[in-house]
């Protein structure tokens, strides 16, 4: 016991120092990205995705992009002619992700230009005064998402635990290079432990808790979603009506309330949140190889059949069968909505990562190991795309530009790998998922509580 804790608190320690590095990499004030001449090491979509290209890019210098941005022109003119305000996402200007994101955002935002703004100020040195109000919100929002690994690595110890999976498990999670670059990056990592903390839930029987707190993590980005479909199914095969209307409440209350206050606080807004997804492209995904450009509906009904049938064939899985099914319909479920979607970011790894470092086994080990480093290394290529154009232009013929979308990028190369190597992944596991928890004949049903005692374990702890 005194060494199970020693463990689990040394990989706290781990997770806390990961956090730290993960703030260094991409803060404004170090630019270290600039000093090894690589942008993409630095780049985040906390500071360049969305802080700087709403209040510096979007100005009326460049009218398309502020009319596409500014849903209230009045604050914005306030704000760029020195006036002490604080915009709101949705409301004020164009915000393209979850109500939750954008709540944490809203708050991190207005504390940072009240600490920095005076109430009037020079508008020769606005630029100047964003980017000092830029790096104080990117303390403040490292801070909350630190706060979140930590709380989802803590989850995952918990399930680790549960399943008499090695801690070193979690270790290699923990230390992998796409947790180290993209922790503090986006919001993924919140997504993450909200999911971990739900599934925990779920594993101990405790519905309302659990849809509760999946449906906050499909508030912060949609992904965690997935998970509730194999859940519901599994209370609606155990004929648990009371723990299937406690899980839809909490999937409710968690999930569909934040977005009904968002579309009644901001109506605009959130119509153009709803746009922003429906008219993304391509953005690193699988179906790329196949239909070799960027923009194509194509693909979108193509990605959307897909997740629908694997999230749907994840109901296959018995749960009830044990803890690791569990871990099993988790990943699968939330790989299907992440390796076939069309848009698969670099830090949505990080939804899949921690359940898949406990299930991988044999070859499928070095296979995701070497698909996290070509998933870490999509950033540090993304910027470079016309050097390394350049480079491979002595050796055989590729357009040069800069163009990372494109089918014909050597960044796409790197996505495609990490893509191919997990697609592999995902089907040793569902393959051995469909041998081990799928029942051969009825039988009576176990709680997840009762399930908790006598599944297989992987090996003990730590």
């Amino acid at each position: 016991m005194v060494r199970e804790r020693i463990a689990r608190a040394a990989i706290i320690v781990v997770a806390v120092c990961i956090c730290v590095v993960s703030f260094a990499i991409h803060d404004p004030s170090l630019s270290l990205g600039k000093k090894v001449n690589d942008f993409g090491l630095q780049y985040s979509d906390i500071v360049y995705g969305v802080f700087m290209s709403k209040f510096v890019s979007a100005t009326p210098i460049h009218a398309s992009e502020f009319y596409s941005t500014w849903l209230n022109t009045r604050v914005a003119y306030e704000l760029l002619n020195g006036t002490h305000v604080c915009p709101l996402p949705y409301r004020d200007y164009s915000f393209e992700y979850p109500p939750l994101v954008g709540a944490l955002w809203a708050l991190t935002t207005c504390t940072a230009m009240e600490i920095v703004l005076p109430q009037h100020f020079n508008v020769l040195f606005y630029k100047q005064y964003m980017e000092r109000v830029a790096e104080v919100n990117y303390v403040l929002q490292s801070i909350a998402i630190s706060a979140f690994m930590v709380l989802g690595t803590y989850a995952l110890l918990d399930i680790a635990s549960s399943l008499g999976a090695p801690y070193r498990r979690v270790l290699m999670y923990v230390i992998a290079p796409s947790t180290a670059i993209y922790s503090i990056y986006n919001w993924d990592a919140m997504a993450a432990a909200f999911s971990l903390w739900g599934l925990r839930a779920f594993m101990r029987g405790q519905a309302l808790r659990s849809g509760l707190l999946i449906g906050l993590g499909g508030s912060t980005m949609l992904i965690p979603f997935a998970f509730a479909i194999p859940a519901m199914y599994d209370y609606i095969q155990r004929r648990d009506v009371r723990g299937l209307s406690r899980f839809t409440a909490g999937l409710v209350l968690g999930g569909a309330v934040p977005f009904i206050v968002l579309a009644l606080f901001a109506p605009q807004g959130f119509l153009r949140l709803v746009d922003h997804y429906a008219s993304w492209f391509c953005e690193n995904c699988i179906f790329i190889v196949f239909i070799r450009r960027e923009y194509s509906v194509i693909y979108r009904a193509l990605s959307i059949a897909l997740m629908t049938l694997l999230m749907t064939l994840t109901i296959s899985i018995d749960m009830s069968r044990g803890r690791q099914c569990i871990i099993y319909a988790a990943f699968l479920s939330l790989a299907s909505a992440v390796v076939m979607n069309y848009i698969f970011t670099p830090q949505m790894w990080l939804m899949l990562s921690p359940l898949a470092v406990l299930i991988v086994r044999g070859w499928e080990v070095p296979t995701f190991i070497v698909a996290d480093l070509a998933n870490a290394g999509i950033i540090l290529a993304f910027f470079k795309d016309l050097d390394l154009r350049i480079a491979l232009s002595k050796f055989f013929s590729i357009p040069i530009q800069q163009n990372p979308w494109s089918p014909v990028s050597p960044v796409q190369w790197i996505a495609q790998t990490r893509n191919l190597l997990i697609l592999a992944v995902f089907i040793a596991v569902f393959v051995r998922a469909l041998k081990h928890c799928t029942a051969a004949q009825f039988k009576p049903y176990k709680s997840p509580e009762e399930t908790l005692s006598d599944s297989p374990q992987m090996g003990g702890n730590p």
